[in-house]
């Protein structure tokens, strides 16, 4: 199942051929979802159950289409800004990253 069938029902074959073409990086960084700063409000309109599962169809998304998963760790805000700036760095610094 993609993001886009869960949101829509519409299944995207298309769009994962595209996606597939046109791959902006081969890693994507993921934030699972933490019931101790969840709120709901007006832009988000999902039940923290209903945020994990919409987590799990991402997870599945990406991964069946070849991504790296990189977790953002459970920490304060400053701490994942810092893993996920760290990571750029270390990355783009790299010869051939």
């Amino acid at each position: 199942m993609t993001v886009t069938y869960f949101v829509t029902g519409v299944d995207p074959l298309e769009f994962r051929k595209v996606a597939s073409r046109h791959r902006y990086n081969e890693q994507v960084f993921l934030l699972p979802p933490w019931e101790g700063i969840f709120v709901n409000g007006s832009l988000r309109k999902l039940s923290f159950e209903d945020s994990f599962l919409f987590h799990e169809t991402l997870v599945d998304a990406y991964d069946s289409a070849g991504y790296k998963l990189l977790y953002v760790p459970r920490v304060s805000v400053f701490d994942r800004v810092e893993f996920v700036l760290e990571h750029i760095l270390s990355h783009t610094l790299k010869p051939g990253a």
